[in-house]
């Protein structure tokens, strides 16, 4: 998560890939998606379905003179399961939040 009253943008390090701008989606992986708190200054990015090709570096980018950015590294985890837990592994991993506040700080 991103505070501030700025435009925010979001961007895979990986291949340098521009994923959000306020709440548009410029990528056409659909799993991604940039999310706006009511009433608050706070942005997330969310990655649905999260992948361990999602893993590495990304950075919430405001728009201020000059430009400030907070870099966030994430890690996914693929979860060791048998058959019988999968079920309740897929409901709990269908989404990862992104998020930074201030300096740096990410939950997942």
């Amino acid at each position: 998560r991103c505070t501030t009253e700025n435009k925010v943008s979001w961007v895979r390090h990986r291949d340098i890939h521009l994923l959000t701008v306020g709440r548009y989606t410029y990528t056409s992986d659909q799993r991604f998606e940039a999310i706006h708190s009511p009433h608050t200054e706070d942005w997330t990015l969310r990655i649905r379905y999260p992948q361990r090709k999602d893993s590495g570096i990304y950075e919430c980018q405001i728009s201020t003179t000059p430009p400030i950015g907070h870099p966030v590294y994430l890690t996914v985890v693929v979860p060791l399961s048998s058959i019988s837990t999968l079920r309740l592994c897929k409901v709990f991993f269908q989404s990862v939040l992104i998020k930074t506040r201030n300096d740096v700080e990410h939950s997942i």
